[in-house]
């Protein structure tokens, strides 16, 4: 019987035994207390000495030499069977009335459970309690608390990704987006191909396009949730369930082409059920592979015939990517190349895990094709980045001239998206560039902001004198002259606000450098 279950028994025979001292002589009461504390005691040290039935004989290799490898996730299943053991007794809103008390023994039970077993150097024992009290904490809805002892997971064990995905689950549930959005992001650069931070990733887009109004920045969000859905549904993912199942991705629901797009994508894949732990790298290590070179008998798992068919369909990806290069290449479509260039990029990453000898032959060959070409490539690449931040640009001034400043404001962000894209190239020429074009884009941002302020303003000019070394206006009901502050209409100043010079029918204005003016609206005085 577990700890809280006994512990839960002995407070209901103690309380019995209290309301028997209030009835019985004194013996029997005192009999009666004292076989409770027994019991409360002997459930003590039951649940510290006697490992569970289910744990029993199990034998773990040390941490560290799953992780000898490199690979320290795959560590985890093994240790999951053991160490993670959820609040399955209990409901999310803990109607099952566990108390500190009951936690404590729990705690203590787990604990003495996993010094039982062979330790890991690198897991230390306290941080099972802090896994435990996380899990606790986000079974109770406390996500506050449940992202404060996440984070401190996943800060002391980096090797283990899940900590880092229940603290972006927090950030969601708490609707902050945009720190679930950079835990999410941290782990799928780690992880590329974790299936389950895509589709994650996809579910954050949605629900930030759902609070969104304008439709340009609520486009880019759904886009962005689209494209992570196509990714996890070509890495294996069942995306078409996803869309089911999550009420954020409803949204997708009606969207036609792309399910269409989904369903082709998750038929090209005959995966197990087994095999799709999300927090290991879909493609083995080198050792649970059969070598491609031989024939594939009736001992090679599913699995693995997956993942070798997953490694030569990537290699066939490949050399198509290669071959339409050449052709853009030869065209000089610099933004033929752009695309094609990151593509053949996102599959070049995955060349160190390349088990499939076949597979890792053609992929070897392409890629000093790749980079016998990268010269070409790069100044090709270079043409296509700055056509396209020329073009934002161009857009950013035709927003401005319209005096359509919430376009001028997101073409300004995505300029910024665009230079930080060229930075990361690592080519000190894309930077500079990336730099020139910010400079540019700057110029613009910064005075559509100051029109943007100005177009609030209210003014009214009444009257003017010119004439006679005398130059007056009435500007929202005070005479003003030239170079003094202008006023709102409740007798505040308007901080940088000044005239500039007194006209016959206008009066010119100056705020914070920029001139602009404003008509006379009612007969000269």
């Amino acid at each position: 019987m577990k700890g809280h279950r006994m512990a839960d028994m002995v407070r209901r025979f103690q309380r019995q035994g209290t309301r028997g001292c209030q009835r019985a002589p004194r013996l029997r009461a005192l009999r009666l207390c004292a076989l409770g504390a027994a019991l409360w005691a002997g459930a003590i040290a039951t649940a510290q000495t006697a490992p569970a039935p289910e744990r029993s004989g199990v034998e773990l290799p040390p941490f560290d030499v799953l992780d000898s490898d490199g690979d320290g996730q795959l560590a985890r299943p093994e240790w999951q069977k053991v160490i993670a053991e959820p609040f399955d007794d209990y409901d999310a809103d803990n109607s099952g009335g566990i108390d500190a008390a009951e936690y404590e023994v729990y705690v203590e039970r787990k604990r003495q459970t996993v010094q039982s077993l062979s330790a890991p150097s690198d897991l230390p024992l306290e941080l099972q309690a802090i896994e435990d009290e996380a899990h606790y904490e986000f079974k109770r809805k406390h996500y506050d608390k449940a992202a404060k002892l996440f984070k401190m997971l996943a800060e002391k064990v980096p090797a283990l990704p899940e900590f880092r995905f229940r603290l972006a689950e927090c950030y969601f549930r708490m609707g902050q987006v945009a720190k679930a959005r950079e835990v999410y992001e941290a782990v799928r650069r780690k992880e590329p191909d974790n299936v389950v931070v895509l589709i994650a990733m996809a579910r954050l887009e949605a629900k930030a396009a759902s609070g969104i109004r304008e439709p340009d920045k609520k486009a880019a969000l759904l886009d962005k949730a689209r494209a992570n859905l196509l990714s996890a549904a070509r890495l294996g993912a069942n995306s078409l369930k996803a869309v089911r199942n999550h009420p954020e991705l409803a949204v997708f629901k009606d969207d036609v082409q792309l399910l269409v797009e989904l369903a082709k994508a998750w038929q090209q894949f005959e995966i197990p059920a087994t095999i799709r732990d999300p927090f290991i790298n879909p493609i083995p290590r080198k050792d649970s592979v059969t070598a491609s070179t031989s024939s594939e008998s009736e001992a090679v798992q599913p699995a693995d015939r997956w993942n070798l068919e997953r490694q030569r369909k990537m290699a066939a990806r490949l050399k198509e990517l290669v071959a339409q290069l050449r052709e853009a290449i030869a065209a000089e479509d610099f933004q033929k190349v752009a695309q094609l260039w990151s593509e053949i990029e996102e599959i070049l990453r995955y060349e160190s895990s390349i088990t499939d000898a076949e597979s890792a032959v053609v992929i070897r060959r392409l890629k000093e094709e790749v980079k016998a070409n990268e010269s070409v490539v790069q100044s090709l690449l270079l043409s296509a980045y700055y056509a396209t931040g020329e073009r934002l640009l161009s857009d950013m001034q035709e927003a401005l001239d319209a005096q359509d400043y919430r376009r001028l404001f997101e073409l300004w962000d995505k300029l910024n998206d665009h230079a930080e894209l060229m930075t990361k190239t690592g080519n000190e020429i894309f930077a500079e560039k990336a730099r020139e074009l910010l400079a540019r884009g700057k110029q613009l941002e910064q005075k559509g902001r100051i029109l943007e302020e100005i177009s609030r303003f209210g003014i009214r000019i009444t009257a003017t004198v010119v004439g006679g070394g005398v130059a007056k206006a009435i500007v929202n009901n005070r005479v003003l002259s030239e170079g003094d502050a202008v006023y709102d209409i409740h007798g505040n100043p308007i901080p940088h606000l000044r005239v500039r010079k007194i006209e016959r029918r206008r009066v010119r204005f100056e705020y914070k450098g920029l001139e602009f003016s404003r008509e006379l609206q009612h007969g000269n005085a």
